[in-house]
């Protein structure tokens, strides 16, 4: 069993680290199921995933952007005001502009 110190530290490393969120995302975390394997049995046919540094480049690099894109993100929120959240305005363009982005690729991916 993982410790609340052992927790706060491996999350303070992994989101740090866009290569090791990635990772964590890719093979998932002690407390989460394998992501990618088990969204690769769901929508495809494969059977079971190689490790994250097993995988090739282009493997890597697109769960490396997920993670940056994360990290980004994650960046852009102001101080809480009352109870709520605040997404910075350059963050709420942000955030804009990849989701636009993403609709045209999808679409284009046929998703």
């Amino acid at each position: 069993m993982i410790t609340k110190a052992e927790m706060e530290q491996l999350r303070e490393e992994i989101f740090s680290d866009p290569e090791k969120l990635a990772e964590a995302l890719y093979e998932g975390l002690p407390y989460l199921q394998n992501l990618a394997e088990s969204l690769a049995r769901q929508h495809g046919k494969a059977q079971a995933l190689s490790y994250y540094s097993l995988m090739g480049p282009h493997v890597q690099k697109f769960w490396s952007n997920i993670a940056k894109l994360m990290i980004h993100h994650s960046k852009q929120w102001d101080e809480n005001q009352t109870c709520c959240c605040v997404l910075s305005e350059k963050g709420m363009e942000d955030l804009i502009m990849i989701n636009e982005y993403m609709e045209v690729l999808l679409e284009d991916l046929k998703v």
